[in-house]
């Protein structure tokens, strides 16, 4: 009877354990991060930027500052399209649009902010293309909506 209990109470702590696990996994598979610099326009580090990441989407929006190195990250981004903004007093804010991130992906966009009135803006517009410096893994996207059965 004892022995019968202590399994059960094994059993239970491996269940939960399996749950927590996997819920875990799903929430990492369905997210995304984004990272970068922010410098001035010599290539100096701006520390203290308020970067905001805003979903075109949904027009929801997160803030981060960026660090004595210029550096700030944002994780655990729904999957979409973005938009990403910085700026600090006494530099025009810059802005990097047609950010589309996929599942488990790390963006890296860096800004450069310009001298100037903070009324002032200078944005990126287009696809720009996303390097990911962060991790050696390599995706390709097929379309395969031409492709024909013999």
């Amino acid at each position: 009877m004892r022995s019968a209990a202590v399994l059960s109470r094994h059993a239970l702590a491996g269940v939960l354990f399996s749950i927590c696990f996997a819920v875990a996994t799903i929430h990492a598979q369905v997210t995304a991060s984004v990272s970068g610099r922010v410098e001035d326009s010599t290539g100096a580090a701006v520390p203290g930027a308020m970067v905001t990441v805003t979903s075109l989407e949904t027009g929801a929006g997160r803030t981060a500052s960026t660090n004595e190195t210029g550096t700030y990250r944002l994780l655990s981004l729904p999957v979409g399209r973005y938009e990403v903004k910085a700026e600090l007093s006494g530099f025009k804010a810059a802005r990097q649009t047609g950010i589309s991130l996929a599942v488990g992906e790390e963006a890296v966009v860096n800004l450069k902010l310009e001298v100037g009135a903070v009324q002032d803006e200078v944005t990126v517009t287009g696809e720009a293309p996303l390097v990911n410096t962060t991790t050696a893994s390599v995706s390709v996207a097929h379309d395969l909506s031409g492709a024909r059965s013999k």
